[in-house]
């Protein structure tokens, strides 16, 4: 609440500066002493830093640290409990898992063994919302051990280009009816991210609390209609939505994806008539001593260059394709795109 109290307050201020004000709100930051105070109190170590210029990581240290202190734990680390450490604290002791345990943004709450986007962590069900390497990282080659939960055309990539096993593969297809593992139901929701990115929303049956792993999703009311494509059953709540907040912050504003879709496909015929032009005028001068025709756009010299991943972007140049250029023109990719 405080944070967004600060938020609200001030939307021009940067993330950093919001962190403070709710830390300062919520006691992590104490107001500076009276001059009395401060000449009783011992000099700050050298390397301190005044707590009105310390970054948003030192300030979530020192919420962390007051939160500590008020549970009484004496400074030491808690060791976290619940039903997943206790299924990796088990499965460690027979030696079933030999990778550290998954951070609790890559957890499914009351799902022992569930990780989300966390292939170089301890687990039984994977979950891949989308092929790009930051969420993919840790699986490669047939060793891997686990079974792996995404979307039939994130499947076919992890099959085809990192060698993944067909047989650990479990299709969850957006739209269709949802997965059941365990006690939880897990249904995929389009992310209008790249080919295949999903959300996953895990509904636990059992305690009736629903959580929503969003992944990469380019949220659009458009292409993502959540109250279409799952329901809270009657009684369930939603618990937590895992959220990637990279660009959670007002520098960043970005114009929807069709408007810049549309820019790109302006810039790149206003190359083509100019090119045109120059062609037009080199054809009247061949024509005026005599020569053939111009070459028209079969020999045009202009060439349009799209950087993309393995997957993603597609959107781009197809787009490009199909409303700048004739039927039939091709598009060259990469023989790992293809």
């Amino acid at each position: 609440a405080a944070l967004a109290a600060g938020a609200c307050a001030a939307p021009t201020r940067n993330a950093a500066q919001v962190l403070m004000a709710a830390a300062k709100a919520t006691g992590a930051l104490s107001p500076a002493p009276t001059p009395a105070a401060a000449a009783a109190q011992p000099p700050p170590p050298a390397d301190g830093v005044a707590a009105e210029k310390r970054s948003a990581v030192q300030v979530l240290m020192a919420a962390a640290a007051a939160r500590t202190a008020v549970n009484g734990s004496g400074g030491k680390r808690q060791r976290r409990t619940g039903p997943a450490s206790r299924w990796w604290e088990a499965q460690r002791g027979v030696g079933v898992v030999s990778l550290p345990p998954p951070p609790m943004h890559k957890v499914v709450p009351g799902a022992p063994g569930f990780v989300v986007d966390g292939f170089r962590y301890g687990g039984a069900h994977y979950f891949l919302t989308h092929f790009h390497s930051d969420h993919y990282g840790g699986l490669y080659g047939s060793k891997f051990r686990g079974l792996i939960y995404c979307t039939p055309t994130t499947g076919r990539l992890i099959v085809q280009q990192l060698a993944v096993r067909p047989e650990v593969v479990r299709e969850v297809r957006v739209g269709g009816p949802p997965v059941v593992v365990d006690d939880f139901a897990i249904t995929a929701i389009e992310a209008n991210h790249c080919p295949g990115a999903a959300m996953f929303w895990f509904c636990d049956r059992k305690r009736r609390r629903c959580f929503l792993h969003c992944g990469d999703c380019r949220y659009d009311r458009s292409e993502i209609r959540l109250t279409k494509a799952v329901r809270l059953p009657p009684s369930h709540v939603l618990d937590t939505v895992y959220l990637d907040t990279t660009y959670c912050n007002p520098r960043y504003c970005f114009m929807p994806q069709r408007q810049a879709i549309s820019a790109v496909c302006d810039r790149v015929r206003a190359a083509l008539k100019e090119e045109e032009r120059q062609n037009s005028s080199v054809s009247s001068l061949a024509s005026f001593f005599g020569g053939g025709a111009g070459r028209g756009r079969s020999g045009g010299k202009t060439l349009f260059v799209f950087g993309t991943y393995t997957i993603g972007k597609e959107r781009v140049f197809l787009s490009v394709a199909r409303s700048c250029f004739p039927p039939g023109e091709k598009v060259y990719v990469s023989s790992r795109k293809l």
